[in-house]
């Protein structure tokens, strides 16, 4: 009997990795925007879905995304985009890279240029990310559940 490399057992444990909680985001348009919902996260960057509900649990967004591409559905439509990070990118506005959030949920550091990340509270659960270059303005908070 043989095991699996290191790294194949890493890249399946990380697609299987699934974060759950509340996130808000504030966009400093004109006018303003902002919205709440509960979300969960799983995959990685290269590969994965985010689903977005209401405090009822109402599905508002899911979104899915691998190499090939990344698709958003919500009650209303659905829309292909090349990218992860383009459907991110139309959803909010503006959005940080989503290899930088994997890596911020991960605890890592990770700098992107025209962001601004707090990960003290990481332990607690709390993540806080500021768009601070470009307009509009984005403010991000995540509040997710510990295992």
């Amino acid at each position: 009997m043989t095991t699996p490399p290191l790294e194949t057992s890493t890249n399946e444990a990380a697609r299987q990795r699934v974060w759950q909680g509340r996130i808000g985001v504030k966009v400093a348009s004109n006018p303003p925007q902002a919205f709440s919902a509960h979300f969960e996260l799983s995959g990685t960057s290269e590969e994965g879905s985010l689903s977005l509900s209401t405090p009822l649990g109402t599905s508002v967004a899911r979104m899915h995304w691998d190499a090939t591409g990344a698709s958003l559905r919500s009650s209303e439509k659905s829309r292909q985009f090349a990218s992860a990070d383009a459907m991110l990118q139309h959803s909010l506005g503006a959005a940080p890279p989503l290899s930088a959030l994997f890596a911020w949920l991960a605890g890592e550091d990770a700098a992107v240029p025209g962001w601004d990340v707090q990960l003290q509270d990481l332990a607690a659960g709390r993540i806080h990310a500021r768009q601070t270059k470009a307009a509009p303005g984005v403010d991000i908070s995540i509040i997710f559940e510990l295992r």
